[in-house]
């Protein structure tokens, strides 16, 4: 085994412990799409002991690697490199996030969690680039969901960011289709409010698609141009609470309610 792996595992056991350690101070809900390392398949950990269990097992698979007699320099820099990966996993989960590459499994995890939240409040901050946002099979299930949710009693907040191709500066109000699906959510009790995206210029760590669900965690949706899901991060951490709260008030300031920009259509 080569110096660089040795360190590099000596470090994943260590990371190991520090998230062992945490358990006790994680949401109790923890949702991951557990990697093969932990040899069990995507769950949610309802139970600390469930995880426990399992980060125990990646204690004792590490060391057991540790041991490993092998000299072959190909075996050394594969494991060096899937150690790394681990290690930014491991990283990731003791701060309290859950990172979803390019899948739509990370709606399945902010469902569960919204199902779950003592507090029914959902503050939705949404980038609008072009009309196809939402409008697909998986955003439309998104948005029966939240309807659901609203027939539940949740309090549901939605601004929309969006561009100057939709909502042009000389129009009073954005084009009709925008419009439309505006009124869809308004109507099922969601509440709505727009926002020109060129008025964010000047505060360009609002221009982001983030989702706040109750108390207990917030979400972040990285999309390309085409409102395409790239990757999405969901964090329970009480300091990106905090964070996405305040990101939250200020992005309100911008926001004109559906209602208002709904007479001034009517003029």
């Amino acid at each position: 085994m080569s110096g660089n792996t040795r360190v590099a595992l000596h470090s994943l056991v260590r990371y190991s412990a520090f998230v062992h350690e945490q358990l006790e101070t994680t949401m109790p809900h923890i949702f991951s799409k557990i990697s093969d390392w932990f040899e069990t398949p995507s769950k949610v950990v309802g139970e600390h002991g469930l995880l426990r269990a399992e980060i125990d097992k990646l204690l004792r698979l590490s060391q057991q690697v540790l041991r490993a007699n092998v000299e072959s320099p190909v075996w050394s820099r594969e494991v060096l490199l899937r150690l790394t990966k681990m290690q930014q996993q491991l990283e990731q989960f003791a701060d309290g996030r859950i990172h979803f590459d390019a899948t739509e499994t990370w709606r399945s995890a902010y469902e569960e969690v919204l199902s779950q939240c003592k507090a029914k409040r959902y503050l939705s901050a949404a980038m609008v680039r072009n009309e196809d946002y939402w409008q697909d099979t998986p955003g439309q299930k998104s948005l029966q969901f939240n309807t659901q949710l609203v027939e539940r009693g949740f309090y549901i907040h939605r601004m929309m960011i969006i561009d100057e191709f939709l909502w042009p500066p000389a129009a009073k109000v954005p084009g009709e289709p925008l419009m439309r699906w505006a009124l869809e959510q308004h109507t099922a009790g969601i509440q709505i409010g727009l926002i020109r995206m060129c008025e964010l210029e000047e505060e360009p760590d609002l221009l982001c698609d983030f989702g706040i669900y109750g108390c207990e965690a917030i979400g972040y949706q990285h999309t390309d141009m085409q409102s395409r899901t790239l990757s999405f991060d969901l964090s329970f951490a009480p300091s990106e609470l905090r964070k996405g709260e305040d990101r939250w008030k200020r992005l309100s300031l911008y926001a004109h309610p559906f209602e208002q920009i709904q007479q001034m259509q009517m003029l």
